[in-house]
């Protein structure tokens, strides 16, 4: 008897687990809006983000070896109320040689809305920035 209780509480909590917010990955859409480039002088790589009609909008700058990156794609996943943001750049052809700065502004379609969220951003596995967004 205390086998098939002990059993029984184990089938729970993996029930409970399996459909828990912390443990379930969802993708989320991601649209850009604009990117600009730059020669790098000194600007400060940052996130910033904020709510806008259910979406979450983020605006990026980082670091890129030289003006011509373009963004060829950006994920995104959300963890309860952690979003995971991966940037990757592709080379845009011959350029002026400087070392290049980026920014881009995106959108997060529809994430499951939370009170406080936190976005880690990865921009080609270089740069990570946090920017936490609270819900007004």
């Amino acid at each position: 008897m205390p086998f098939l209780i002990l059993v029984s509480i184990v089938v729970l909590v993996i029930i409970f687990l399996s459909y828990s917010k912390y443990v379930v990955k969802t993708d989320l859409e991601v649209r850009i809006l604009n990117q600009t480039s730059a020669c790098y002088s000194g600007q400060t790589p940052a996130s910033l983000a904020g709510w806008k009609n259910g979406n979450v909008v983020v605006s990026t700058s980082f670091e890129t070896p030289d003006p011509c990156y373009r963004i060829s794609s950006i994920k995104a996943v959300q963890q309860g109320d952690r979003i995971e943001v991966d940037i990757k750049t592709a080379s845009g052809g011959v350029c002026v040689q400087c070392f290049g700065f980026k920014r881009s502004d995106y959108e997060l379609i529809s994430p499951k809305i939370e009170k406080s969220m936190d976005i880690y951003v990865h921009a080609e596995d270089t740069t990570e920035q946090h920017v936490e967004v609270v819900l007004e």
